[in-house]
């Protein structure tokens, strides 16, 4: 697959609620960027993905059917020779996984492991930027085991373990551009989204989650409820590299410990084309946060996340 992004322009000011207000574009898609970076064309892109995936086949008691995938990006900004600041970030990504089941279908696995290189440019003290090379990598795994007992509820334990590397010396992890102050830029920035939790919503970037959780469908033993589905987590989020920055701005002490949280949602599809789900997140806060925050509020509150959607297919 080959992809390209546009860049809005001026001439589609009239899509944005807000106009476009004068400069810089309001379309501009490089978080932090001031208003003198000269950058234009800051939304054009290309994007290339190729992926492959074998036939299924057996080792022992393992099922597998293995894939290999890269996805290469290339970024078409402009900007001035007259500018010393550089935003350009060119990633490509490079992935084996795998997936099946162990003995039988009952106990389902997935594993992936992904290189990410390219180049970015540093930030550096007198603001000249400095290209430097990307080296991150990311490790996704989870397991599913369907029980032997509570078969009528279908109940599902689930364990997930995901590890996004991080850079000691990149401070914050919002944006891979302007981040990094020497070597080589080392915090994994994700292709895509990763789902960790409602509350803190991390990305994957200098950061490890350990999640278990379960799933069923409690009311099953009546047609009525059979398609009600209930579902719980527990996360735990350690920082890969203790003085990196995640994608929290707020985790700023040099500790690992970035806190917990729990999730639970709820899932009604009343009909085959319209599905219900409600879901409730709360994250604690650990040491990686201050005591007291910048606005002077307290730096480790439990937070709190609900969502509510209505899917209709057609």
């Amino acid at each position: 697959m080959a992809l390209y992004s546009a860049d809005y322009g001026k001439s589609a000011c009239y899509i944005n609620i807000n106009g476009c207000g004068g400069d810089p574009n309001p379309f501009n898609t490089i978080p932090g960027l001031q208003p003198d970076a000269s950058v234009t064309g800051s939304g054009q892109r290309i994007f290339a993905t190729l992926e492959y995936t074998s036939r299924a086949f057996d080792f022992g008691p393992l099922n597998t059917t293995a894939m290999a995938y890269g996805v290469y990006s290339k970024d078409l900004i402009k900007e001035s020779s007259a500018v010393v600041t550089r935003y350009e970030y060119n990633p490509y990504y490079a992935g084996l996984g795998a997936l099946g089941y162990i003995v039988n279908a009952k106990l389902q696995y997935r594993v992936d492991g992904i290189y990410q290189g390219g180049n970015a440019y540093n930030l550096t003290s007198n603001g000249e930027s400095l290209q430097t090379n990307i080296m991150a990598a990311a490790v996704l795994a989870r397991l599913d085991y369907s029980l032997p007992v509570l078969t009528s509820t279908d109940t599902r334990l689930s364990g997930e373990f995901a590890m996004g590397s991080g850079d000691a010396d990149a401070a914050r992890a919002g944006t891979a551009s302007q981040s990094n102050t020497a070597g080589s830029y080392n915090a994994f920035q994700s292709f895509g989204a990763y789902s960790g939790g409602l509350a803190l919503k991390p990305r994957l970037t200098n950061l490890q989650i350990y999640r278990g959780g379960f799933a069923l469908r409690p009311l099953k033993f009546w047609y009525w409820g059979r398609n009600v589905g209930l579902q719980a987590k527990y996360s735990l989020y350690r920082k890969s590299s203790p003085t990196g920055g995640i994608s929290d701005s707020g985790a700023t002490e040099a500790s690992s410990d970035v806190g917990m949280a729990g999730d639970v949602g709820l899932t009604v599809t009343a009909r085959s084309d319209l599905q219900f789900f409600y879901g409730f997140g709360v994250f604690k806060p650990g040491e990686a946060y201050p005591t007291t925050a910048a606005d002077g509020s307290d730096g480790r509150v439990l937070r709190q996340a609900h969502i509510v959607s209505l899917t209709l297919v057609f």
